[in-house]
């Protein structure tokens, strides 16, 4: 990289897949540099520069549906934000969360809204299953599984139920092209649930 002039600290080379190497520079201007000169050359060997793009493999998705979710059964101490995403799993995205985690109203549910592509595909029930990694108990591992697990292990497992109460459904909005701000999706309101009562199918 003498042909940079890049100063120890500069620049950071790793192996990569699928390009052999990512480099990355610790100063803008260097790797504007670099993708205008395109490749260099020393001692033989061409190294060419094509700026990196975290979506190039990337496959686009559309998540259509807004939901308010209620997590029933959630243990106390398992209140966290890393705790949620990890129950609303690979079915949603978190929006944002209704309940306040450190100093809740009440401890029934946790409330939040989600995204997903498909209201249906959200399971109405998963397993919180808590093991211990050390054996003086000071670390926990958390494990999300739709089914409760099958191997036998120690710890604790918890069921939570999840309760769909509405649907915001924007693949049926109506968009203003000249005020996308407009945009009012037809909600739907679900039949009412129950704490510690699996909900019917619903249609």
């Amino acid at each position: 990289m003498e042909e940079f002039r890049l100063r120890a600290g500069e620049v950071v080379v790793s192996r990569h897949h699928p390009e052999a190497f990512l480099i990355k520079f610790l100063h803008q201007h260097h790797c504007i540099e670099a993708l205008q000169k395109e490749y260099a050359k020393r001692r033989g060997i061409e190294v060419h520069f094509i700026k990196w793009r975290s979506l190039k493999s990337a496959e686009g998705t559309a998540l259509m549906f807004r939901v308010k979710l209620y997590f029933d059964g959630v243990p106390r101490h398992a209140w966290m934000p890393d705790v949620v995403e990890r129950l609303i799993g690979r079915r949603c995205a978190l929006e944002h969360l209704v309940t306040n985690l450190v100093h809740p109203a009440e401890t029934h549910s946790i409330d939040l809204w989600a995204w997903t592509a498909n209201p249906s595909s959200i399971p109405k029930r998963v397993w919180l299953t808590f093991t211990k990694l050390f054996k003086d108990g000071s670390r926990d591992s958390v494990l999300v599984e739709e089914e409760p697990p099958k191997r036998w292990q120690p710890g604790v497992k918890h069921p939570v139920l999840v309760h769909l109460e509405e649907i915001h459904d924007y693949m049926a909005a109506r968009i203003d092209l000249s005020d996308q701000t407009t945009c009012q999706p037809p909600r739907r309101r679900l039949p009412p649930w129950h704490l510690g009562v699996l909900d019917a199918s619903q249609s």
